[in-house]
């Protein structure tokens, strides 16, 4: 009976591991410019919506972190209600639409897409107007213009940032 389970076990670890391993190669469903395009121009009002928020808000740094539908937002200072019942309706269908949150730091507003261990993507609106940059993320590894004016496709892949800068300092 032992052997059994030990053997049950040992082939529910080795799917677990190959369901890991197919999944890395495609992560979530979101990823790639031209997905992050289609989602943003079938989200566009939601987004524009948030974004407005965002910006007109007397905050200069927002999280608003998965769940979506929450209807708090955490300020440097702690939590905070949102007090706009759109922006909280618009969160909860991003939320459905795969957006795993919205941020703010000065000069960006991100919109993360789905996100697979640490590779974070999605997108991202300059407050600025310029083309963002390392000042808006941590691990930047792509930057891509949307077809729309001042909104951009982004990647921040830690293992690939790591080779990358450790390949730099040893140049």
């Amino acid at each position: 009976m032992g052997s059994r389970i030990s053997v049950f076990l040992m082939g529910a670890c080795i799917a677990v591991m190959m369901s890991m391993m197919l999944s890395a190669c495609n992560p979530t469903p979101l990823r790639g410019l031209d997905k992050a395009e289609n989602s943003f121009q079938e989200n566009k009002e939601l987004i524009t919506l948030i974004r407005d928020f965002l910006i007109e808000s007397e905050y200069d740094y927002i999280t608003i972190d998965n769940p979506m539908n929450d209807t708090r937002m955490f300020i440097n200072k702690g939590y905070v209600p949102i007090d706009n019942d759109g922006v909280i309706e618009a969160l909860a269908l991003l939320r459905q639409q795969r957006y795993e949150g919205v941020s703010m730091t000065n000069p960006c507003i991100k919109f993360h897409m789905l996100t697979y261990q640490e590779i974070y993507y999605g997108i991202v609106y300059p407050i600025d107007g310029h083309t963002p940059d390392e000042s808006c993320f941590s691990f930047l590894t792509l930057i891509e213009p949307l077809t729309e004016d001042g909104w951009y496709y982004f990647e921040e892949n830690y293992p690939e940032w790591r080779v990358r800068n450790q390949n730099r300092n040893q140049s």
